[in-house]
């Protein structure tokens, strides 16, 4: 397991990172505590900028490949994946 995450993204990084999702199709951000205790249950370290992403701006959204039923909020799978026992990401 990796311990220590990436450095935070620049604020340039982060605006592009709120232009692509409207506040309105945002699911609620974790916040740093939610995305933590999420890694330690999984026994991993998200890659940077996704972490603070779903962490500051948004867990998911609605817009993205409709088959796929948007951005899945973290853990997520969309609803035509095969069930394919406990997944260890």
């Amino acid at each position: 397991m990796t311990t220590t995450p990436d450095h935070r993204p620049d604020e340039a990084t982060l605006d592009f990172l709120r232009s692509a999702f409207a506040p309105e199709w945002r699911e609620p951000a974790l916040g740093h505590d939610g995305v933590a205790a999420w890694e330690a249950e999984n026994r991993v370290t998200l890659p940077e900028p996704y972490r603070t992403f779903i962490a500051e701006i948004s867990n998911g959204s609605s817009l993205g490949p409709p088959e796929d039923g948007g951005l899945q909020p973290l853990g997520w799978l969309p609803a035509g994946w095969p069930d394919m026992g406990l997944r260890h990401p």
